[in-house]
């Protein structure tokens, strides 16, 4: 099944975007008389016929409005440092879309390297993963935000902070009496870990509905980082033994969240 996108699925017609326009005249040769199936990114699903095969803005006519699968579940806000190469976010964009995702907002930390986007490409990639994936719900892709603006808006259901960070806090932000208190041992190390200071893994986390997950640049949270997103009621988190690249632990994090929803679909 070959699907086309359309953001302004509405009335009878309507004339697909040159990009759409291109791949399905151009590349897939498709001419007029042709049914196509076509999704809107918001749940809906819809079969067409071609009436203009042009390859700049194709026309089409609607003829019913089909069912697809479901969408997700639940929803999940993943704010995710941009990695210092773009493609290699690009893929994260790509996969967190084909797993299931519903909201990403690019993250800038204290260790962030790359703080400009192209945000059109960044679209593209996920519009292309939704079409791939078969999929009529597209992920939100929203405007940069800094750690602590993002903190500072109240978000339902559970959220959680993933790093590698040592911290003598408790898994909510509360003192850990476990956790040794030398100030030498709160350290930016990435590398230095120890769950005795609280840290849960994914599977311990509360299961709601709804969840939003902060993953952090390469080099990860810095302390102060974490003792902010804890503070705001972010649960501290990891993801196993392994140290992953940034855009890995986003990943991981996104088949952790579906494969938990699927062995508890109530909750």
């Amino acid at each position: 099944m070959i699907l086309f996108y359309n953001p302004h699925t509405t009335g009878d017609t309507l004339e697909l975007d040159a990009q759409e326009s291109r791949h399905m005249v151009r590349v897939l040769r498709m001419r007029a008389g042709d049914r196509v199936q076509l999704v809107d990114g918001v749940g809906g699903w819809y079969e067409a016929v071609i009436e203009d095969a042009h390859p700049g803005h194709c026309r089409l006519k609607l003829l019913s409005r089909t069912t697809g699968p479901d969408p997700l579940p639940y929803s999940l806000h993943i704010a995710i440092s941009p990695t210092k190469s773009a493609d290699r976010f690009e893929w994260f964009l790509e996969k967190a879309t084909e797993i299931g995702i519903t909201e990403i907002t690019p993250l800038l930390c204290h260790r962030t390297e790359r703080t400009r986007f192209n945000a059109d490409r960044m679209e593209r990639v996920i519009i292309s993963a939704m079409k791939q994936s078969l999929k009529a719900c597209k992920p939100d892709l929203h405007e940069p935000a800094t750690l602590t603006d993002f903190i500072s808006v109240d978000r339902p259901g559970t959220r959680g902070i993933a790093h590698c960070v040592f911290t003598n806090r408790g898994i909510s932000g509360r003192p850990d009496n476990s956790a040794t208190t030398d100030d030498s041992a709160t350290t930016d190390d990435p590398a230095t870990t120890d769950d005795s200071a609280g840290r849960i893994h994914i599977t311990e986390l509360a299961r709601h509905g709804s969840y939003t997950m902060l993953v952090g640049p390469e080099g990860d949270f810095t302390a102060e980082e974490v003792h902010a997103a804890m503070d705001a009621g972010y649960t501290s988190f990891h993801l196993g033994e392994s140290r992953l690249r940034t855009e890995t632990a986003g990943v991981y994090i996104c088949a952790a969240i579906s494969l938990l929803s699927a062995s508890n679909p109530h909750g």
